[in-house]
């Protein structure tokens, strides 16, 4: 067995970041549901499309921890029970789920890497792409919030996010 090149106090973050990514592709999974059960398949088409990338992200923590000499439990995932009425109700979960997520990145480059500067170096792809995951919901909840409750503005939101 390998020797752990990281503490234990970092591996418990990295313990909470796989399970923040695990919970992400659940969370995309109900809510592409919700929205072809809504009839915004476009969203739910944009929605599938984030479950791939969510177990990419998993996964990518997982081989950086192999490399630490570090194995860890995989957590179990809740379900998601909570009914989505709206498209904007579906785009605020995932806008504001993604948002606490590069918080806690923020926060655990902040604290890791002064010891672990190689912490810091995995932790920038993460940082990146929820910066811009971020502002891409940020987006689609301005394009929604112009078309307020325009079926006709809101399928043609729904339109452009399937593609």
């Amino acid at each position: 067995m390998k020797q752990a090149l990281i503490g234990t106090s970092c591996i418990a973050k990295f313990e909470e970041a796989v399970g923040y990514e695990l919970l992400h592709a659940q969370m995309y999974r109900h809510l592409a549901s919700q929205m072809q059960g809504l009839g915004y398949f476009g969203a739910q088409k944009m929605f599938l499309a984030e479950i791939p990338e969510e177990q990419d992200h998993f996964q990518r923590h997982i081989d950086f921890l192999n490399n630490e000499g570090v194995t860890i439990p995989i957590p179990e995932i809740p379900a998601y029970k909570s009914k989505i009425k709206t498209l904007k109700d579906a785009i605020t979960v995932a806008y504001e789920t993604e948002l606490d997520l590069l918080k806690f990145y923020r926060e655990m480059a902040k604290e890791e890497a002064v010891e672990y500067p190689e912490i810091l170096q995995h932790l920038m792809q993460f940082l990146e792409i929820q910066r811009k995951t971020v502002g891409e919901y940020g987006d689609w909840l301005a394009r929604i919030e112009l078309a307020k409750d325009d079926a006709c503005g809101l399928l043609f939101i729904d339109a452009e996010m399937g593609k």
